[in-house]
């Protein structure tokens, strides 16, 4: 059967352009040497693979670019991108878990930011406890074990602290003084400096690891100011002169 270059040509010996095209095709590769279909065939697939890491890469730099939770809300639980448990615990990634959440600018701890003058210290906390692998709860079940969001009970921080002190030891928590919660902190445990303000709204804060001072341990927290290192005095202006600011370490 002859060749034909064009549709009209192709109709009158009764094949269709797809099925000219398939033997070009097959003729094309006949006459092309083996080592060029090969190097053609290699070549594809590394632009297919640099285009798919390349892409990776974007969208991995575009996550990184925003620090951790801060495209959801706060009554949303964080996958973190630094953990640790109870086996893999030091200072380096105790204090990785706490920055990684860059508690001063992210927006998922910012005052006010629904309008109504809230403040976020809990969901910091919960955020924190929960990359380590100690969550104190922001949703609790009825039995008063933390529950997935949105099946429990969402928590403000007097009632995370009087979860602290009446359930806290269940899931490792216990009360210390503020030289332990240092310590704990400076070995890579989870420690928590808290203001129970009954009929008010109270405060809680994350210890971080840092050196022995008169104004207490360092602490990063969200709240009125929003700080990755202030010291418990400053943290809690209106408790710690009265020695009302409590600490927890979870062991």
């Amino acid at each position: 059967m002859p060749e034909c270059h064009t549709k009209h040509e192709a109709r009158a010996y009764g094949q269709s352009r797809p099925a000219l095209a398939q033997r070009a095709k097959a003729r094309l590769v006949a006459v092309t040497p083996q080592w060029a279909l090969s190097w053609s065939s290699l070549m594809g697939k590394a632009l297919i693979t640099l285009l798919g890491t390349g892409l990776r890469q974007v969208l991995d730099h575009l996550m990184r670019s925003q620090p951790a939770g801060a495209r959801l809300h706060p009554w949303e639980p964080v996958w973190p991108r630094r953990s640790g448990t109870r086996s893999s615990r030091d200072t380096f990634t105790y204090e990785a878990a706490i920055d990684q959440f860059s508690v001063q600018t992210n927006r998922r701890y910012r005052k006010h930011r629904v309008g109504r003058n809230e403040t976020y210290c809990n969901i910091f906390v919960w955020d924190v406890t929960c990359a380590m692998n100690a969550e104190i709860p922001h949703w609790l079940a009825e039995n008063r074990e933390p529950a997935r969001a949105g099946r429990g009970r969402e928590v403000t921080a007097n009632d995370a602290i009087e979860w602290l002190r009446t359930d806290g030891t269940r899931f490792g928590w216990r009360a210390v003084n503020a030289a332990d919660a240092r310590q704990h902190a400076n070995r890579g445990c989870p420690a928590i400096a808290a203001w129970s303000n009954p009929g008010g709204i109270g405060h809680i804060a994350v210890v971080r690891p840092g050196p022995a001072t008169a104004d207490g341990p360092l602490v990063a927290q969200a709240g009125e100011t929003n700080s990755r290192a202030i010291a418990t005095a400053h943290a809690f202006r209106t408790a710690w002169p009265s020695g009302d600011v409590l600490f927890f370490a979870h062991d």
